[in-house]
């Protein structure tokens, strides 16, 4: 996230970033700091005469690895405000693809009236589970997709 956001109490240590010192003074420090978002201007860039220097233009960022470079360059025309340039890795891994399936349950309650289960079932109770164990998990696979 960037942009002006004319707090020009938000203390900025030439060089070193946020001073954490002000979190009582300005609500948006610790908002960075409650949600673990790193601020990457690290000089002042808005010097007024009889002023001093603020850090009004913030680039915040949860993942400060991305954030390839941040400077800043020439004012332009007469503003008081310096532009700040951040180089960003946007290209990232491609998450794992995920597979999902879906079971068609109505067609299987529909297979299963039909197959007549007390057929599949013995005097051995052991054989008799292995076997509806079996019969059902082959019902499923029928009207299960992957995708």
């Amino acid at each position: 996230m960037t942009g002006d956001f004319n707090l020009p109490s938000m203390s900025c240590i030439d060089g070193q970033g946020m001073n954490w010192s002000s979190l009582e003074q300005n609500p948006l420090v610790q908002v960075l700091a409650d949600n673990f978002l790193y601020q990457t201007v690290t000089v002042s860039i808005r010097m007024r005469p009889g002023q001093n220097p603020s850090t009004l233009n913030l680039v915040i960022t949860n993942d400060p690895e991305k954030v390839i470079r941040t400077q800043t360059l020439s004012p332009i025309g007469s503003s008081d405000h310096i532009p700040v340039l951040s180089s960003i890795q946007l290209n990232s891994k491609q998450s794992k693809y995920t597979k999902q399936s879906f079971t068609n349950y109505y067609m299987m309650m529909e297979e299963l009236i039909d197959a007549n289960l007390e057929t599949l079932i013995s005097d051995d109770v052991e054989a008799s589970w292995l076997t509806l164990k079996s019969t059902l998990l082959e019902i499923q696979a029928k009207h299960t997709s992957m995708t």
